[in-house]
């Protein structure tokens, strides 16, 4: 993935090309959110387990 293709001029485009590839290498990304909470979290309900006890499933966490 080229990162210019989300920051496509300009100085900012250039600087994250450059240092990006190197630094995701190695570790896992995290995605930090600054205001998250439970209204910025999308779940869905799963099939309950032999329990009966309800169970869900993240699916999405909006910006």
């Amino acid at each position: 993935m080229d990162v210019r293709e989300f920051w496509p001029t300009g100085s900012m485009a250039e600087f994250f090309a450059r240092h990006l590839p190197g630094a995701l290498q190695g570790h896992p990304s995290v995605a930090t959110h600054s205001d998250f909470h439970r209204g910025n979290i999308l779940v869905k309900e799963t099939s309950g387990d032999h329990s009966g006890a309800r169970q869900f499933k993240v699916t999405a966490i909006v910006d």
